[in-house]
């Protein structure tokens, strides 16, 4: 069940509930169908475990990057690894 505010923002802005069992915003058949592919949907970026430790990782490297501390590989790979470490951490 949409709760009618909800409703009324996912429909003023043509978009769709990121909730399994929200559905039925749309008449048009084509809507429809793209309503139902949500369910293919994985989980957003920042609802997985450990994005609270992971997110300044991501902005400190970016500096680290763009000051010239680290080479982009040499950045995204120890991104990678610690990133990976706060996903563990938080299972």
């Amino acid at each position: 069940m949409i709760k009618i505010g909800s409703k009324r923002t996912l429909l003023a802005s043509g978009n769709f509930s990121a909730k399994k069992d929200e559905k039925g915003l749309y008449e048009s058949e084509e809507l429809k169908f793209a309503e139902g592919l949500t369910d293919q949907f994985g989980p957003y970026y920042n609802t997985i475990p450990g994005f609270a430790k992971m997110r300044p990782l991501w902005f400190n490297m970016v500096q680290g990057v763009l000051n010239g501390k680290t080479t982009p590989k040499e950045g995204l790979d120890k991104f990678v690894e610690d990133a990976n470490k706060t996903i563990k951490e938080a299972l």
